[in-house]
């Protein structure tokens, strides 16, 4: 994909993490939101509706069957985030999902092989990890500033 095409979106869940994260990805340029998926029709519909997105699902499987999908977000209650990743990386979809990622370390080793498998990007939705400060320390941890 070419650095001027758009880099399109799917999200799963509808709710209010899922409303703030369309927001921001609203801003990036190179960002479209393609579809959503929800539990039911009714809500994808309404979610898609306010939010001016194409597709909208009831069924994660058929929005990831979109073939100018390029990745997911997942926006949905921990308790459902291993599945929808599971059902993501076997569509060779690139996830994002909020935190956290799945309940248990175990959870999350089992999806990370799966990803490294599938050659599939995964990755927790912990935006604190790129402020510019993470920058700065790791320069005071190579140099011995502030110990290990």
């Amino acid at each position: 994909m070419a650095s001027s095409s758009p880099l399109r979106w799917g999200i799963i869940g509808t709710g209010g993490i899922a409303s703030h994260t369309l927001g921001d990805l609203r801003l990036v340029e190179t960002a479209e939101v393609l579809a959503a998926a929800s539990r039911s029709q009714a809500t994808a519909d309404a979610f898609a509706a306010t939010h001016g997105i194409a597709h909208a699902f009831d069924d994660v499987d058929r929005m990831l069957a979109l073939p100018d999908l390029d990745i997911v977000y997942i926006a949905t209650p921990h308790a459902r985030h291993g599945d929808y990743i599971r059902q993501c990386l076997l569509a060779g979809k690139p996830v994002l999902c909020e935190k956290p990622l799945v309940p248990t370390e175990h959870q999350a080793q089992a999806l990370i092989a799966l990803a490294r498998a599938q050659g599939v990007f995964l990755m927790e939705a912990l935006w604190s990890r790129f402020l510019p400060v993470y920058d700065v320390v790791e320069g005071w941890l190579q140099l011995g500033a502030i110990g290990e």
